[in-house]
């Protein structure tokens, strides 16, 4: 511990070194320009050259102190503009003071210009050097290696402006006037102009900020823009008799700042228009969260039934939202929210009969977004609503109610909300069978309660039959151990011509473990349908995982995409045990790259996660599994490990079909640990391809 610290203490120091280095040399300088009585062995440019190390070590320094790195994006925000403003306002204060101190007496004017620039000067410069720090952080938002290699090089570039002005010069005077502004091209100059140009366009952070935000940031850049933009040369002129070093910088540092709000100004005019649809999704995806936590929290079904429309109205944005249940004698309403006293109520049973039997038959949301206009909508929805969407709640593949969602103007809901409040209903249907079981067994121990509650609920998770794939064949099982986990398994037909495969493990144990899987399995059904690849589904899993798991849990997970007509499967891991190529008598391991849902953020997650895809042909298997197969043991304490497994799924026959091969690992599993209680859940999935047609040899 006492090494940590002292480690610890070593690289604050290092971190901090050129940050103190700079600012004391420019410290000296300006104590040293500044005096009555001038040191004579103290040549001007020998000066210039320790003022331009001094900033240097200086912007160095601020880079990596980095002292706005756990501030929120709207402050960095805030406090770029601001210390913009501040930069127009000392420009605009420099140019009254020498006004005003030259129009006063010799005394005021010998005393005061000196102090005044030496003032001004240092506050220019601390400024910019602080802007500085802001402005890297803003440039780095969602951005990787090519935008480090394009600051490094804007860097370099004003390294270069520095020796091309203090570079020695026959044809003129080391310290010319507006030497930085003089007639003909200059080419550093230009260079970091450029530079510039391309950093202004590094602005993702823009996205990021609501509709409000970016109205906001965009009213206000106007009048800093024009402040700061007419004030640059005052400030470059209070900062010349300071030092031309300083000058070099400042001009390159402020040519970079008003680029970069020029172009981040535009860009948020840009993205004004649209601003409220992205509003409108991120508020769906993070009341779709929220509500799952708040459902998943709450196991009294009485108040469920209760809550559920209220949620559900917050959601999609609702006039009116009613929830039916199928209470054994048919489907009868159990509650309804309205928003406001003349939003539209529910129709007769008589229609409501008619918008039912759609979503049974067809499983999925029904969406009428202008009901008014058509005749099965105008009787469905009544004359006061004009949208309706409604959507199954079910559970096990069985309908146990439906939940309808109104509107009283046309077209009131997208097409992307089906997806969302699909998601919801089936997140109320888990939660509706968990409080059920929870009131039929109030009775027993809290802790055996809880494991009974989870078990069942993980059971009921996972699928109860494969779907029937032309050409495969799939077969999975799930070994729960004493103690409950979130071992979970899911085969999802997405497509005509698509499969979904998912394996995943929720870490610790418990009810805990068991909702996190639940919910996570309801963002999986959701989400399969709207992207291509694993990969898109995993991130979008990650970022829902950070927001909904609890602090200490994480999940891993493999995640394939089938399409079978192809005979080809894209698969993706994050953090999971590898999944098992069976081909002629040897397996392969596969092994893409990703780390576990729920340990980073976006930035870190995608670009660590890898995808790998596989051609298949007849007599390939995958095997897919979770830890808890190969960290089995036995009464010796030994594990089952990855070389047991190898050699037995390189032994089993091609022939055999999947359903024969889980048979096998199980048995296998269960021998050797005979006589020894299990630690953790045990799941495996196996995929077989070309399956023999009845009739055919073999």
């Amino acid at each position: 511990m006492e090494e940590e610290a002292a480690g610890g203490k070593r690289f604050s120091r290092n971190r901090n070194a050129g940050f103190l280095l700079g600012a004391g040399i420019l410290a000296l300088a300006a104590l040293l320009r500044f005096l009555p009585v001038r040191i004579p062995f103290l040549a001007e440019q020998v000066r210039e050259w320790v003022v331009a190390a001094g900033l240097i070590f200086l912007l160095l320094g601020i880079k990596k102190r980095n002292p706005f790195g756990g501030l929120s994006l709207d402050r960095k925000i805030r406090l770029f503009g601001l210390g913009l403003l501040g930069l127009g306002g000392l420009g605009r204060l420099a140019s009254s003071m020498e006004s005003w101190i030259a129009g006063g007496s010799a005394v005021l004017r010998l005393l005061g210009t000196s102090l005044f620039q030496a003032v001004t000067a240092i506050l220019v410069t601390a400024l910019a050097v602080g802007l500085f720090g802001l402005f890297r952080d803003l440039v780095f938002v969602q951005q990787g290696r090519r935008t480090q290699r394009l600051f490094a090089a804007f860097e370099c570039s004003v390294v270069i402006r520095l020796i091309f002005a203090l570079a020695p010069s026959t044809d003129r005077a080391l310290f010319p006037a507006q030497s930085q502004w003089a007639d003909g091209p200059n080419p550093p100059l230009i260079l970091t102009a450029g530079l510039a140009v391309l950093l202004g366009f590094r602005s993702k952070w823009i996205p990021f900020l609501n509709r409000r935000s970016k109205t906001a940031f965009f009213l206000l850049g106007l009048p800093v823009a024009a402040l700061f933009m007419s004030q640059r040369e005052s400030l470059t002129e209070a900062v010349f008799p300071f030092s031309e070093a300083a000058v070099t910088v400042l001009v390159s540092l402020l040519t970079a700042f008003g680029i970069y709000l020029v172009i981040s100004l535009v860009s948020l005019l840009i993205h004004l228009p649209t601003a409220g649809l992205l509003d409108r999704r991120m508020r769906e995806v993070r009341s779709f969260q929220e509500l799952s936590a708040a459902l998943g929290a709450d196991l009294k079904k009485s108040d469920l039934i209760a809550k559920i429309p209220v949620l559900a109205c917050r959601m999609v944005e609702a006039d009116t939202v009613c929830l039916e249940l199928d209470e054994g004698a048919g489907f009868n309403p159990v509650s309804l929210h309205r928003n406001r006293p003349d939003s539209p109520g529910m129709p007769p049973e008589a229609v409501t009969a008619g918008i039912r039997r759609q979503v049974l038959e067809r499983a999925r949301p029904v969406l009428m977004n202008n009901a008014a206009r058509q005749g099965r909508g105008r009787k469905a929805a009544g004359p006061s609503a004009g949208s309706l969407l409604a959507a199954p709640v079910a559970f096990q593949s069985r309908v146990i109610g439906v939940l309808y969602a109104l509107k009283s103007g046309a077209f009131g809901f997208v097409e992307e909300s089906q997806g969302l409040f699909q998601a919801f209903a089936h997140q109320a249907a888990i939660s509706l069978q968990n409080a059920a079981l929870v009131e039929q067994s109030i009775n027993r121990e809290k802790a055996e309660e809880e494991l009974r509650l989870a078990h069942e609920a993980q059971m009921r998770l996972l699928p109860q039959s494969m779907p029937a794939v032309k050409g495969f064949e799939l077969d999975g099982v799930c070994v729960t151990a004493n103690e409950i986990g979130g071992d979970f398994y899911d085969v999802i037909a997405a497509g005509r011509d698509r499969v979904d495969i998912v394996v995943g493990d929720v870490s610790g144990k418990g009810a805990a473990a068991a909702f996190i899987m639940a919910e996570t399995k309801g963002a999986i059904r959701a989400l399969a349908g709207r992207h291509r690849s694993p990969k898109d589904i995993l991130c979008e899993l990650n970022g829902f995982f950070r927001e909904q798991g609890e602090p200490g849990l994480f999940l891993t997970m493999a995640y394939a995409i089938l399409t079978p007509s192809r005979r080809r499967i894209r698969i993706a891991r994050a953090g999971h045990c590898p999944v098992g190529l069976i081909r002629q008598g040897g397996v392969r391991w596969l092994e893409p790259r990703g780390l576990g849902l729920g340990l980073a953020d976006d930035r870190i997650f995608r670009p660590g996660l890898r995808e790998q895809e596989i051609a298949l042909t007849p007599g390939d298997r995958l095997f897919f599994y979770t830890d808890g197969l190969v960290e089995a043991r036995n009464a010796g304490e030994e594990e089952f490990g990855e070389e047991r497994l190898t050699r037995l799924l390189a032994g089993a026959p091609s022939s055999d079909p999947a359903a024969a091969l889980v048979r096998s690992v199980i048995g296998r599993l269960e021998k050797f640990t005979r006589g020894v209680a299990r630690h953790d859940d045990v799941t495996v999935l196996a995929l077989r391809c070309g399956v023999p047609r009845r009739g055919s040899k073999g």
